[in-house]
């Protein structure tokens, strides 16, 4: 039997099976949300067909002269987004949005394409199957966020902490996923958090706070030791802007979050985890 790829309708996770998997490994999951009609999945030549018919695009914009994000439109399952941090010593990606179509990898391609490549925890790894097939980049994941890795292949594990090339690190936190793992870039003094931080907007585009969760769906909260945790790890690093899994959060500091986590841990654990700013910040 030949194996292929298929998404997940609901979520945007790919799997690698036989034929139509049977359950999505990451709607499933506690912290999930299950799909009111049932399991569906499409496969790799049912998404080309859709960009054929233009049914989906992926584009593409430089949110700094060395940070490039990649998105879907309209949103495939919940929307995530793929990050390229180009780098002199070799471009880095982390997280993959959901598909990526053939003018999006070649202007990857043109950039340089992919020395290095991981995820922060399984709602980011997107379609992080078609660049290891398009780049044969080197795919570094936490040890604890392999069993989420059956649609591509691992090269290599790290524990706590891992320096790539160009002032980049991979860090372990653990918390909304145990094997959850955040990326810095010293250089540019960036966090990419994964969903360690999620950003509150109003409707008219100002962040008016940050909040965090073990399960968003669910509504479960982090323990005060997860939260420990994220504060050990996230408030040891020097940055001055974050990006989530699905969206930039500009002027958000290591002194914004380490009060942000702080305040978390001087009160209850609730299902209510918003900490909001004393002024809003505009996008």
């Amino acid at each position: 039997m030949t194996l292929a790829h298929f998404m997940c309708r609901h979520c945007g996770a790919w799997h690698e099976y036989f034929a139509s998997p049977p359950t999505c490994f990451v709607c499933s999951d506690v912290r999930n949300a299950l799909p009111p009609e049932g399991f569906v999945f499409d496969r790799e030549s049912d998404l080309r067909e859709r960009v054929k018919q233009g049914e989906i695009t992926t584009s593409w914009r430089y949110v700094e002269d060395d940070i490039v994000v990649f998105t879907n439109a309209p949103s495939l399952g919940i929307g995530s987004s793929g990050y390229v941090i180009l780098r002199p010593e070799g471009n880095v990606g982390f997280e993959a949005t959901a598909w990526y179509t053939d003018e999006a990898l070649a202007f990857l391609d043109s950039i340089g394409g992919l020395t290095s490549l991981s995820s922060s925890h399984p709602h980011g790894m997107g379609a992080l199957w078609q660049l290891q097939r398009r780049f044969d980049p080197e795919v570094v994941m936490h040890r604890d966020a392999v069993r989420f890795t059956k649609a591509f292949d691992v090269d290599f594990t790290f524990d706590d902490t891992l320096s790539l090339a160009g002032g980049i690190s991979l860090h372990h936190i653990g918390g909304h996923y145990e094997g959850h793992a955040v990326l810095h870039d010293r250089r540019r003094r960036a966090l990419f958090c994964g969903d360690a931080i999620k950003f509150e907007w109003d409707n008219e585009g100002l962040m008016m706070g940050l909040s965090c969760h073990k399960a968003f769906h669910k509504r479960i909260p982090l323990s005060h030791g997860e939260v420990r945790r994220y504060l050990d790890v996230i408030g040891a690093l020097d940055f001055a802007q974050v990006f989530s899994t699905f969206e930039h959060g500009p002027g958000v500091t290591t002194a914004d979050v380490v009060r942000f986590y702080t305040d978390l841990l001087s009160r209850p654990r609730t299902t209510s985890s918003t900490v909001r700013f004393a002024e809003p910040r505009r996008s």
